[in-house]
């Protein structure tokens, strides 16, 4: 029989010939026969246990063990569930084994094996990126910084509770920003994660009305020599009211609106127009972007008489989240750019004013 097992030869003892070791039909060792003495049982010859001895002294060796001739579990305890060096892979009572993690100075091989540790880092690392996908390109919610120039550092953390959420803990590391941390829900962000273009309105108002509403920038670009990480401040986030590229042009003297419903001219200053803006939550006194649009609407027809009287082209309201088409958008500004003055809504006497339909023309700036 082909493998580990003697071939039998035949061989001369003390003058009469006999099978060596005497293997049975099958090429295997045999008891021989209890009931025909002439059918011999089989010897073990001495060259046969030593490649037995050898075999598993060699495994032994291979498991990271060291063969003795004493000591019954030496081949034994090289079989383990734990994520031991150069020992055998045994499954646990649960039918689990463990596998140890790849050394950081080892390179990664397509064969090796993936331990849960490692789906979970590939986990974790598409999910930073999914979760920051509201920064690709695009906005932040607005915020009041409470300064018209906030530090690199404010608004690089900002980001991230943006981002990541609130309740984390920011580190801010002055040689490399873009090496910041911020850990929340124990998983620890890299500033460089913030995705190249995100950027946040700043919604501080020095005087208190009127907010500066500066766009910051941030110029993320690892791969570049020097890399760079930096927010920049791109001037006022807004549509140029009264130009050529807004809708709704309003052009006039100093004295050009009137209310509708007494008649009377109501001085309203250049700078009420091509300023800034007003608030219209705070000017109408609501609390919500639906309570505003509700008067706004009532303005254009409540009574069948338009009532734009006290307000300006800039006036805005914000509207934190915006749904158009199954899209969603942050840090939305809709803002006033125009009037339809048709059919003398302007009129200064009121008894010229007619019902007809009128409208205010809004433009989204963000």
């Amino acid at each position: 029989m082909a493998g580990m097992y003697p071939d039998n030869e035949t061989v001369n003892m003390f003058g009469t010939p006999m099978r060596w070791p005497g293997m049975g039909s099958d090429g295997k060792f045999t008891n021989g026969s209890f009931s025909d003495p002439d059918e011999k049982p089989s010897m073990i010859p001495a060259q046969t246990l030593n490649l037995i001895i050898d075999n598993i002294a060699e495994l032994i060796n291979k498991l990271g063990g060291a063969p003795s001739n004493s000591g019954a579990l030496q081949l034994a305890v090289r079989f383990t569930a734990e994520a031991l060096a150069r020992c055998a892979v045994a499954r646990d009572d649960n039918g689990r084994a463990k596998i140890a993690a790849r050394p950081s100075n080892v390179n990664p091989d397509p064969d090796d094996i993936a331990r849960q540790g490692d789906l979970d880092e590939v986990n974790e690392a598409l999910t930073r990126r999914l979760n920051a996908r509201d920064g690709l390109g695009g906005p932040l919610p607005p915020h009041d910084f409470g300064e018209a120039e906030p530090g690199q550092d404010a608004l690089t953390e900002y980001a991230s509770r943006s981002i990541w959420g609130d309740g984390g803990a920011f580190a801010w590391n002055t040689q490399d920003p873009c090496a910041s941390t911020y850990t929340a829900d124990g998983v620890t962000h890299a500033a460089g994660e913030i995705f190249n273009a995100t950027w946040v309105r700043n919604t501080h108002a020095p005087d208190g009305k009127n907010p500066i509403n500066h766009r910051l920038t941030l110029t993320n670009t690892p791969n570049t020599n020097p890399a760079v990480f930096y927010w920049e401040d791109v001037g006022v986030d807004t549509v140029g009211f009264a130009s050529n590229e807004a809708a709704g042009i309003v052009k006039g003297s100093r004295n050009i609106l009137a209310n509708p419903l007494t008649g009377e001219i109501e001085a309203v200053s250049y700078g009420q127009i091509f300023g800034g803006g007003r608030n219209l939550l705070d000017l109408f006194n609501v609390s919500t972007p639906q309570a505003a649009m509700a008067v706004l609407r009532s303005k254009c027809n409540g009574e069948g008489i338009p009532d734009f009287w006290d307000l300006c082209v800039g006036d805005y309201i914000d509207i934190p989240l915006l749904t158009v088409d199954g899209a969603s958008y942050t840090g939305t500004r809709i803002l006033i750019s125009g009037f339809n003055h048709y059919k003398t809504c302007a009129s200064r006497k009121a008894s010229g004013i007619r019902k007809t339909t009128s409208c205010l023309l809004l433009t989204r700036s963000c």
